[in-house]
C-alpha cells in the first residue's frame, strides 16, 4: 500500500468556479501529486469507516483518479502512469452535498498537509474544514490585491521563502511586510463575513442584533441580511493571529498590522437602504449593512503604507519581553494609532535577489522606457539597463459582410517593443 502523497493548498492559483448539482464550486483546488490514490490508506490514516468514506464515490477502492477533472465525483482512470489528481473543490453548505471531498478524505489528512500552519491553526482547520476553504479564498484575495497595488513597483508583492497558506512571507519587518499582513488579515475577515451572509459557512449567518431595530430619528428600520462583520473579524483574529508564536518585536508588529487591516475593513462597511411606500414614495426605509468592495480596502491600506510609521519595542522591566510598540522618535512615548501600518526595519531596495531579505530582484521585469515613475526602466532596473524585445502582432481587421454570404477581412499588423530589466 502506497502512502498518501503530499498536498498543498495552493492559494496562488485563481479560484475555480464550476456548477455541479446545484452547488457552487468556488474554492481553490487542493492538489495531490500521487501515482495511486488508495482509499484504504486514506481510511487508515483518517481513522474512518471505509463505507462512510466511500459513500457517494463511484468505484471506491484503490482505483486512481483522472488528472485535472472536476466533476460530480472523481473520474476514475485505468492508466498506470504518475499523474496529478485534483480533489474536487468544496461546495456550499446549503445543498445535499454539504459534506465535500475535504471531509470525505478526512480533515486530519488535509489539514496536516497544508504547509505553514501553527498548531492552533491546524486545530481550527481540523474542527472547521469548511472554514479553512474560506480562509484560503480570503488569503488569495489579499494576495491578489497586494499584487495589484504594487504592480508597478520594484517590489510587486513577491518574496523568497517558505510557502504558507498566506503566500511567501517577507523575512524583514519592513513596511512591505506590514502591508501584506494587513491585507491578508482583512481578506480573511472579508471572505468569512461574505460566506456567512451567503449561507456558505456553518455556525454563522446574518447580523441578528440589527434585525427589527427601528431608527425613529431617521425614519428607517433594520431589515434584510446585514453582514456580520464582527464575526468575520473575530474569526480572522483567532485564525490569522494564531501564527504569531514567538514573543518578539516582529510578533507585536504583525499583530498590530493584522488588527489595522481588519479595522479598515470594519470602518468601510456600507449602509444600503430600500424605500417602501405608495407610488414610489419613501414612507419607510429598510436598511442593512454590506461589505465594501475589497479594492476599496486595498486602496486605503496602500495609502496607509505610504505613511507607515516606524516603531520600536518597549520591554517589561523584569522579564525583558516585548510589551508594546511606540513610535521611533527621540524622547517619544507615543503609541501608533490602531489603523496605522507599522514597521520595525527599513526596507531593502529590492533590486537584487537576496534570500536573507526575501527579495526576488527586478531582473526580467517589464519596464516603461519613457516613464519617470516607479515603473520606468531607470528606476525599475536600478541602473543596470534594460533589454529591448520586438515582436509583430497580426490580427484580422476591417471585416465586412458581403451578400451572399461571406465575410472578408483585411490583415492588420503592429510592431511592438517591450523592455525588460537586465
Amino acid at each position: 500500500m502506497r502512502p498518501f502523497a503530499e498536498s498543498v493548498l495552493d492559494v496562488h492559483k485563481p479560484v475555480t468556479e464550476e456548477a455541479a448539482h446545484g452547488a457552487t464550486w468556488w474554492v481553490p483546488p487542493i492538489h495531490l501529486e500521487t501515482s495511486e490514490l488508495d482509499v484504504d490508506a486514506v481510511v487508515a490514516e483518517a481513522g474512518r469507516d471505509k463505507a462512510e468514506t466511500c459513500r457517494g464515490l463511484r468505484g471506491c477502492g484503490g482505483e486512481r483518479y483522472e488528472a485535472g477533472r472536476t466533476t460530480e465525483n472523481w473520474r476514475l482512470s485505468s492508466g498506470g502512469s504518475k499523474h496529478m489528481a485534483e480533489v474536487p473543490p468544496h461546495p456550499t453548505l446549503t445543498g445535499p452535498r454539504a459534506l465535500s471531498s475535504v471531509v470525505a478524505l478526512g480533515a486530519n489528512i488535509i489539514c496536516n498537509k497544508i504547509p505553514g500552519l501553527a498548531p492552533r491553526q491546524r486545530a481550527i482547520c481540523q474542527s472547521r474544514p469548511d472554514a479553512i476553504i474560506v480562509i484560503g479564498e480570503g488569503a488569495q484575495m489579499g494576495i491578489n490585491e497586494c499584487q495589484y497595488q504594487f504592480r508597478f513597483g520594484r517590489w510587486n508583492c513577491s518574496a523568497l521563502g517558505e510557502k504558507t497558506v498566506f503566500g511567501q512571507e517577507l523575512r524583514v519587518g519592513s513596511r512591505e511586510a506590514a502591508f501584506t499582513y494587513a491585507i491578508t488579515a482583512a481578506g480573511v475577515a472579508h471572505a468569512v463575513t461574505a460566506a456567512c451572509s451567503q449561507g456558505n459557512l456553518s455556525n454563522c449567518g446574518c447580523d441578528r442584533e440589527k434585525q427589527g431595530y427601528y431608527n425613529q430619528a431617521e425614519g428607517w428600520k433594520w431589515g434584510g441580511c446585514s453582514a456580520d462583520v464582527r464575526y468575520g473579524i473575530d474569526f480572522s483574529r483567532r485564525f490569522v493571529d494564531a501564527r504569531e508564536i514567538k514573543k518578539n518585536a516582529r510578533r507585536l508588529m504583525n499583530l498590530h498590522n493584522n488588527e489595522a487591516g481588519r479595522k479598515v475593513l470594519e470602518e468601510r462597511m456600507k449602509l444600503e437602504c430600500k424605500c417602501h411606500g405608495v407610488s414610489g414614495s419613501c414612507t419607510t426605509k429598510t436598511c442593512w449593512t454590506t461589505l465594501p468592495k475589497f479594492r476599496e480596502v486595498g486602496h486605503l491600506l496602500k495609502e496607509k503604507y505610504n505613511v507607515a510609521v516606524q516603531v520600536e519595542v518597549v520591554r517589561a522591566s523584569r522579564l525583558r519581553q516585548p510589551t508594546f510598540l511606540r513610535i521611533k522618535q527621540l524622547r517619544s512615548y507615543q503609541k501608533p494609532m490602531e489603523t496605522d501600518l507599522v514597521y520595525i526595519e527599513k526596507s531593502p531596495n529590492y533590486c537584487e535577489e537576496d534570500a536573507a531579505t526575501g527579495s526576488v530582484g527586478t531582473q526580467g521585469r517589464l519596464c516603461n522606457r519613457t516613464s519617470p515613475g516607479a515603473d520606468g526602466c531607470d528606476t525599475m532596473c536600478c541602473g543596470r539597463g534594460y533589454n529591448t524585445h520586438q515582436y509583430t502582432k497580426v490580427w484580422q481587421c476591417n471585416c465586412k459582410f458581403h451578400w451572399c454570404c461571406f465575410v472578408k477581412c483585411n490583415t492588420c499588423s503592429e510592431r511592438t517593443e517591450v523592455f525588460t530589466c537586465k
